[in-house]
């Protein structure tokens, strides 16, 4: 969970590329150059279900402004995120779109679906992976507005990253929930893993 709410990027976050900051109690990325930028944090994924969830705002002055996340990450330095799956929202063509990338190339578009979005305004995003069945799914405002179906899922991840392109965007409220047992072991700590 990040609610992004003290004046400086938390010390999990890593910057790889892209200018990012607090902003009003936000995380701001405002380079409408570059084509991937990309801020990532550990967070360790298994063969397990798991809900996405941030509010995020697109703006900008481009024409092929697109933002969105990359989850289930094996390695974050790399330009598509090594092994994961990228859900991207785009602005000017109102299209939500679901790729995977094997061994850092990514696929054409698996799912290319139409829905609003908003130009300088907050929605909500949920996003749902299931590493068993391989089941995607995304809501926008509570609605679902696309998924997919990954005959091969990936069963473990180390981080996730936000990716923006052409654009500012705004991310506020992030918040990861796993599926556990019903008696499930919660560890407490600054790693990773808890």
């Amino acid at each position: 969970y990040d609610d992004f709410s003290i004046a400086t990027i938390h010390s999990d976050w890593t910057i790889n590329t892209g200018t990012w900051n607090i902003s009003t109690n936000t995380l701001f990325q405002s380079d409408q150059v570059l084509t991937n930028t990309n801020i990532y944090a550990p967070l360790t994924q298994t063969n397990s279900s798991y809900l996405y969830h941030f509010k995020m705002k697109i703006n900008g002055s481009g024409t092929n402004k697109r933002a969105g996340i990359h989850f289930f990450c094996d390695n974050p330095t790399q330009s598509n995120r090594g092994n994961s799956y990228m859900v991207y929202f785009r602005d000017d063509n109102n299209t939500v779109q679901i790729y995977k990338c094997t061994a850092n190339a990514i696929s054409a578009p698996l799912t290319n679906d139409a829905t609003t979005i908003p130009t300088n305004t907050w929605f909500d995003v949920k996003i749902t992976y299931d590493a068993t069945t391989g089941i995607i799914t995304i809501y926008k405002d509570d609605i679902q507005v696309s998924t997919y179906t990954d005959a091969t899922p990936f069963t473990s991840g180390t981080h996730i990253s936000f990716r923006s392109a052409e654009c500012e965007v705004y991310y506020d409220d992030f918040i990861v929930s796993k599926t556990r047992t019903t008696s499930p072991i919660v560890t407490v700590g600054a790693a990773p893993t808890n």
